[in-house]
This record gives C-alpha cells, structure tokens and sequence, in this order.
C-alpha cells in the first residue's frame, strides 16, 4: 500500500477519535467504517450505508464503490489496510505503551483476564485488554486501534486455527513481552498435526527474539515450551522451587485455592488446571510493578463469565459451566479435576470438540475411554461425533452400565447411566422431560454446540 494513503486514513482516525468500526450498527458516532470481506458478505456493499448512518469516512475496496468526495478511500484490500493501520497506531505509541501478548491452546482467556484484574490494581482503566473473543486477525487490530496515548499496558489475547497466524499477528502488534499458556491438540482441522499447533504457538517466542527490550513468561514446569524460549530474557512461573514465582494448589473444592509466598489465595474459578494461569498473572504483576497484595487482591476478585470456569447454583443443581470452548487436552483436564470434586451426586454434559479433522473419532473415543475410570452417575454426551460411538452402542453402553461399577458408600454398587444425543435440542428435550435434582454437573463442549442453552433446563 502507498504511504500516502496509510498516513491520510491515519488523519481521519485520529481526526475521529481513534473510532473504528466494521459494522453498520454500530458506527453512528462517526466512526471509520472498514469494509471487510467474508465467506458470505462485502462489506462495500453497505459503506454508502455507513456514511448515512454517521460514519466519518469508508475504507473500500471495490472501485466499483468509489467516489472522489474525499470520504472514501479506495484501497487494494480492506483487511490489510485495518491491520496496516493497526501497526501504524501501534508505533505512534511505542513510546508510552507496552504490549504483552498472550496465545496458547488452551487458559489464554481466564489468564489474559487475570493479568487484566492484576495489572488495573496499578494502572486502572491505562490497562486495556482484548475483549470478547476478538483475538483474529480482525480482533488484534481492532483492539490495538482501541489504545489511547493514556493506555499504559495492552494484554492482547492471541488466537489461531492455521499455521502462521501467530506469526502474523505478532508482527502486527509488535509486542514487548509474551506467554504462551501451553500447547494442546486443537483445531486440528487447520493445523494437522499438534507439531504444527507448537510450531504456531511459537511464532510468538520467534517475532520477540527480533526485539533487544523482549521478554517472556514462561511455565517452568513445561519443558517443550521452556525449551522454545531458549535466547530470550523470561521470567518463569509454576511449582518447582527454581520458578520466578513459585506456588502451590491448597484445595480446589470447588474453587482454586493456592499458596504464593506467604499468601493464601483464594479464588473465584474452579479447576486446578488455573493454578498456572493465575501463577502467569503472578509473574506478569510482579514484573509491571504490582504489590504483592494488590496482586493478591485482583486474583482474588476476579470472577469469571462467559461460560469459562464458572460455577453456578441454579437452586436444583450446583454447575460448573465451562463451555465457551473445548479440545481432547481441556476436556481431559476438566474431567479429570471433576472426579476430584466432594458431591453426593455427579453428572456431566459433554459436548463435541469441533475442528479435530480425521482425528476426531479417535479422540472422542479418547474421552469416552477416560469416562470409563471417573465415576459419574449420569453421562450426556451431545453431538454428533460423539453419536458416532453409539453406532456400536452394545459395546458403549455395556462399556459403561455392564463392566463399570463403582463401589459407594455402606459397600452399595452403583452403575453409570449413559445417554446419547445428536443435537443440544435433543439434550434440551431429556431434561425437560427428566428433570435432574440435587445433583453436581460439568458442562463442557465446543462453542459451536451451544451447550449454555442447557442452563435453563438444570
């Protein structure tokens, strides 16, 4: 792209108070309108929608929408000139902000809003972070356009379902520090084989090796992900005593409680496997200059939403709601820390792990495999990879109601009872018709099966 026409449309958005849209319902205070390209739409299509709805100017790139009224910027490609921008803003602030960067398969959200609840202790509202799920390669820019010259730190959240995203992502932020939560089989669809999720995760550790000023958090008790960040200045977290920081789980029944240096804290998520992401928020405070016990205090207040590590009493039921996303390597962890929660009564919702390509039988077959060894006494698995295994239902079911028995209390035998549902409106169905009572129940299942609707029926 010309200079010239990045430092014009650069005018305009600091003309218009740094306010950038790409969408027309939401741009009637003068934003810049962007008119990105989809699968099922184009954006030039609704720029002259735009303009009459208070858009200051249009960024297009369809010529065939063009008018020479110095209000539309005709470009090569809308996206490109967004992220172009993007990194433009970014240098104009290099100075006063500081961005950290967090990617990772699976926590990268619960820790970016960790690290945000740390850091606003010290810095208020001059912390910003990515919000929503706005962590693409429309997400990244967007929220870096949203720094102002009072933004003093920016957690921008990472995400990718393609090698090289991560790659691309970072050389559009330019960030001073990152942290890669870990590194899990997921959106195998895009990526292949879980060496090339890493290799993606990575990327992040490689764009900061091309920064003298750079650093990384890193879990120490993660060998591989230790290993890639060979070469840079880090700061390591986790439970081994050569850790930067250092703690420890104290219980997590139902929420996690941990010990770090002489402070117990206690938190409002549930699941141990939070007790890296909220050591990560440890690390990353310290290193910004957070006290220790305002640390302590924005770990402890935070409360998590959106389906993520949630834990709500509904009246009949106590839910632990973690729906918002999943993969073989969170639903293996979330199992796993369920089996470990005190409750008279279990029961688990279990939705498909979407984006798994010709791996997805094996690893929904997986999953089942580790039912076998927790003790549950109901079991609603939702979807239709998971239906696949109910084809052969003599050998599923039997695995469960047949072969697997779990001694009780008083030395009573009880079985797990298992059922199977294509859609979540066949699971809404069983539970208006069957309600279930007194009971403690794991919900977890890829976003796209909308498992959140089951709520109101528990």
């Amino acid at each position: 792209m010309a200079g010239n026409i990045l430092e014009e449309i650069y005018e305009v958005f600091r003309q218009c108070g740094g306010k950038v849209t790409t969408d027309t319902r939401s741009n009637g205070d003068g934003a810049l309108f962007f008119a990105l390209r989809g699968q099922r739409f184009d954006g030039n299509r609704f720029a002259e929608k735009a303009l009459a709805s208070g858009s200051c100017a249009v960024v297009i790139d369809d010529s065939a929408c063009y008018k020479p009224d110095g209000r539309h910027f005709l470009v090569d490609n809308a996206l490109y000139t967004l992220q172009s921008l993007a990194t433009k803003h970014r240098q104009v602030l290099s100075d006063t902000l500081k961005i950290l960067a967090v990617t990772g398969t699976n926590g990268k959200t619960t820790t970016k809003e960790l690290i945000k609840a740390v850091l606003r202790e010290k810095f208020g509202e001059g912390c910003l972070a990515t919000e929503g799920n706005l962590n693409n390669e429309i997400g990244v820019p967007l929220t870096l356009l949203g720094a102002k010259k009072e933004t003093s730190v920016l957690v921008l959240e990472m995400g990718a379902n393609h090698p090289g995203e991560i790659a691309r992502l970072s050389t559009i932020a330019q960030p001073n520090c990152g942290l890669i939560t870990n590194v899990g089989r997921a959106h195998l669809e895009g990526f292949g084989t879980r060496e090339k999720v890493f290799q993606t995760k990575k990327e992040l550790f490689d764009n900061l090796l091309q920064r003298k000023e750079s650093f990384a958090f890193v879990n120490e008790d993660d060998r591989e992900l230790l290993k890639s960040a060979e070469g840079l200045k880090k700061i390591t977290y986790g439970t081994k005593a050569s850790a930067s920081v250092t703690g420890k789980m104290l219980s997590c029944n139902p929420y996690l409680v941990f010990e770090w240096c002489t402070y117990t804290i206690e938190t409002h998520i549930v699941g141990g496997y939070n007790l890296y992401n909220a050591l990560a928020a440890v690390a990353v405070g310290q290193f910004y200059g957070v006290s220790r016990e305002a640390i302590c205090r924005g770990i402890a207040g935070y409360k998590p939403s959106n389906n993520r590590s949630q834990l709500q009493e509904t009246g009949r039921n106590i839910l632990f709601i973690d729906a918002y996303n999943a993969n073989p390597d969170s639903m293996n962890a979330s199992l796993r820390n369920f089996s470990t929660v005190c409750a008279a009564h279990k029961a688990v919702i279990l939705g498909d792990m979407l984006e798994l390509g010709h791996a997805s039988v094996d690893l929904h077959a997986e999953i089942v495999e580790l039912l076998r060894s927790c003790y549950f006494e109901k079991v609603y698995l939702c979807g239709k990879e998971f239906f696949k295994l109910a084809d052969g239902f003599s050998s599923v079911k039997d695995f469960f109601s047949q072969t697997t028995t779990y001694p009780l209390h008083g030395g009573k035998r009880q079985q797990t009872s298992v059922s199977f549902f294509q859609v979540t409106e066949e699971l809404i169905h069983e539970l208006r018709e069957n309600p279930i009572e007194g009971y403690h129940i794991l919900i977890k299942g890829s976003r796209g099966m909308s498992l959140e609707k089951v709520v109101a029926f528990l």
